[in-house]
Protein backbone atom coordinates (compact mmCIF):
# COMPACT_ATOMS: atom_id res chain seq x y z
CA UNK A 1 0.00 0.00 0.00
CA UNK A 2 2.90 2.04 0.75
CA UNK A 3 4.80 1.56 -2.44
CA UNK A 4 1.40 2.49 -4.42
CA UNK A 5 1.50 5.64 -2.73
CA UNK A 6 4.78 6.50 -3.29
CA UNK A 7 4.70 5.59 -7.10
CA UNK A 8 1.53 7.95 -7.33
CA UNK A 9 3.44 10.85 -5.74
CA UNK A 10 6.75 10.35 -7.47
CA UNK A 11 4.16 9.95 -11.04
CA UNK A 12 3.05 13.56 -10.07
CA UNK A 13 6.47 14.87 -9.44
CA UNK A 14 7.72 13.56 -12.28
CA UNK A 15 7.80 16.11 -15.83
CA UNK A 16 5.61 15.08 -18.10
CA UNK A 17 7.04 14.38 -22.20
CA UNK A 18 5.45 17.80 -22.83
CA UNK A 19 7.28 20.00 -20.07
CA UNK A 20 10.54 17.60 -20.92
CA UNK A 21 10.68 18.70 -24.01
CA UNK A 22 10.54 22.28 -23.43
CA UNK A 23 13.64 22.03 -21.08
CA UNK A 24 15.53 20.97 -23.90
CA UNK A 25 14.46 23.28 -26.73
CA UNK A 26 14.45 26.75 -27.62
CA UNK A 27 11.47 27.85 -25.96
CA UNK A 28 11.40 30.75 -23.94
CA UNK A 29 10.86 31.34 -20.02
CA UNK A 30 7.26 32.53 -19.49
CA UNK A 31 7.21 36.61 -18.85
CA UNK A 32 4.51 38.43 -17.15
CA UNK A 33 4.63 42.03 -16.55
CA UNK A 34 2.31 44.12 -13.81
CA UNK A 35 2.59 47.99 -14.19
CA UNK A 36 1.52 49.71 -11.03
CA UNK A 37 0.34 53.22 -11.38
CA UNK A 38 2.04 54.80 -7.95
CA UNK A 39 0.72 58.21 -6.62
CA UNK A 40 4.17 59.24 -4.94
CA UNK A 41 7.05 56.96 -3.84
CA UNK A 42 7.08 53.10 -5.80
CA UNK A 43 6.43 50.54 -2.52
CA UNK A 44 9.75 49.32 -1.46
CA UNK A 45 11.46 45.90 -2.51
CA UNK A 46 10.60 44.58 0.66
CA UNK A 47 7.51 44.77 0.06
CA UNK A 48 7.41 43.60 -3.23
CA UNK A 49 9.35 40.83 -2.43
CA UNK A 50 7.05 39.88 0.58
CA UNK A 51 3.64 40.16 -1.44
CA UNK A 52 5.45 37.64 -4.09
CA UNK A 53 6.73 35.27 -1.65
CA UNK A 54 3.21 34.87 -0.08
CA UNK A 55 1.65 34.11 -3.69
CA UNK A 56 4.33 31.62 -4.23
CA UNK A 57 3.89 29.86 -0.95
CA UNK A 58 0.23 29.48 -1.54
CA UNK A 59 0.85 27.77 -4.93
CA UNK A 60 0.84 24.16 -4.82
CA UNK A 61 3.21 23.64 -7.57
CA UNK A 62 5.61 26.37 -5.84
CA UNK A 63 8.68 27.09 -4.69
CA UNK A 64 9.97 24.05 -6.63
CA UNK A 65 13.02 23.26 -8.58
CA UNK A 66 13.85 20.26 -10.96
CA UNK A 67 16.60 17.19 -10.28
CA UNK A 68 17.28 14.70 -12.61
CA UNK A 69 16.77 11.30 -12.08
CA UNK A 70 20.02 9.35 -10.86
CA UNK A 71 19.61 6.49 -13.17
CA UNK A 72 18.82 8.80 -16.15
CA UNK A 73 16.37 6.66 -17.24
CA UNK A 74 13.31 8.99 -16.84
CA UNK A 75 12.44 12.86 -17.39
CA UNK A 76 13.63 15.36 -14.28
CA UNK A 77 11.29 15.62 -11.29
CA UNK A 78 9.68 18.40 -9.37
CA UNK A 79 11.47 18.48 -5.83
CA UNK A 80 10.03 20.91 -3.05
CA UNK A 81 12.15 23.78 -2.04
CA UNK A 82 12.54 24.38 1.91
CA UNK A 83 13.50 27.73 1.25
CA UNK A 84 12.52 30.74 -0.10
CA UNK A 85 15.86 31.19 -2.46
CA UNK A 86 14.21 29.14 -5.27
CA UNK A 87 12.52 32.13 -6.25
CA UNK A 88 14.54 35.09 -6.17
CA UNK A 89 13.13 38.80 -6.41
CA UNK A 90 16.16 41.40 -8.27
CA UNK A 91 15.69 45.28 -8.20
CA UNK A 92 17.04 45.94 -11.67
CA UNK A 93 17.09 49.42 -11.07
CA UNK A 94 15.62 52.28 -8.36
CA UNK A 95 14.15 55.14 -11.04
CA UNK A 96 14.54 54.91 -14.83
CA UNK A 97 12.24 55.66 -17.66
CA UNK A 98 9.81 53.35 -19.81
CA UNK A 99 11.76 52.68 -22.54
CA UNK A 100 15.19 52.32 -20.67
CA UNK A 101 13.26 49.32 -18.15
CA UNK A 102 12.06 47.70 -21.78
CA UNK A 103 15.30 47.85 -23.17
CA UNK A 104 17.10 46.07 -19.80
CA UNK A 105 13.86 43.80 -19.19
CA UNK A 106 14.36 42.36 -22.82
CA UNK A 107 17.98 42.21 -21.90
CA UNK A 108 17.55 40.25 -18.63
CA UNK A 109 14.69 37.59 -19.66
CA UNK A 110 16.94 36.72 -22.89
CA UNK A 111 18.80 34.34 -20.63
CA UNK A 112 16.36 31.75 -19.44
CA UNK A 113 16.15 30.82 -15.92
CA UNK A 114 17.76 27.66 -15.22
CA UNK A 115 15.15 25.36 -13.30
CA UNK A 116 17.74 23.13 -11.67
CA UNK A 117 18.55 26.02 -9.74
CA UNK A 118 15.55 28.10 -9.67
CA UNK A 119 12.59 28.03 -10.85
CA UNK A 120 11.50 31.69 -10.93
CA UNK A 121 12.98 35.28 -11.06
CA UNK A 122 11.16 38.08 -10.05
CA UNK A 123 12.49 41.68 -11.68
CA UNK A 124 11.46 44.92 -9.85
CA UNK A 125 11.55 48.63 -11.70
CA UNK A 126 10.92 51.16 -9.16
CA UNK A 127 9.89 54.79 -9.62
CA UNK A 128 9.32 54.45 -13.69
CA UNK A 129 9.19 57.84 -14.92
CA UNK A 130 6.92 58.36 -18.26
CA UNK A 131 4.91 54.82 -18.57
CA UNK A 132 1.94 55.18 -20.80
CA UNK A 133 -0.99 55.80 -19.22
CA UNK A 134 0.32 56.69 -16.00
CA UNK A 135 -0.22 59.31 -14.49
CA UNK A 136 2.39 59.38 -11.96
CA UNK A 137 5.73 57.15 -11.66
CA UNK A 138 5.30 53.81 -12.47
CA UNK A 139 6.42 49.84 -10.89
CA UNK A 140 6.92 46.96 -12.66
CA UNK A 141 6.92 43.67 -11.52
CA UNK A 142 8.05 41.41 -14.32
CA UNK A 143 8.00 37.81 -13.41
CA UNK A 144 10.23 35.19 -15.32
CA UNK A 145 9.15 31.41 -14.62
CA UNK A 146 10.49 28.62 -16.54
CA UNK A 147 8.34 27.23 -18.97
CA UNK A 148 8.26 23.58 -18.05
CA UNK A 149 7.22 24.61 -14.38
CA UNK A 150 4.65 26.56 -14.99
CA UNK A 151 2.45 27.79 -18.33
CA UNK A 152 0.72 31.37 -18.37
CA UNK A 153 -2.28 30.61 -16.45
CA UNK A 154 0.12 29.80 -12.98
CA UNK A 155 2.26 32.85 -13.76
CA UNK A 156 -0.89 34.72 -13.74
CA UNK A 157 -1.03 33.29 -10.53
CA UNK A 158 1.67 34.48 -8.44
CA UNK A 159 1.21 37.53 -9.65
Amino acid sequence: MRRIRFMKAASRARLSAADAFLLDNACPDIVGVLVFDIDGESPSLETIRDQIRCNIERMDALPVRLAHDRLKVGFPYRVRSRRWSDSTSVELRSSTTWEDALTELSDVTGCKVDPFTQCVKVHVFRNVERAPTVSGTATLVALQVNHAIADGRGAARIL
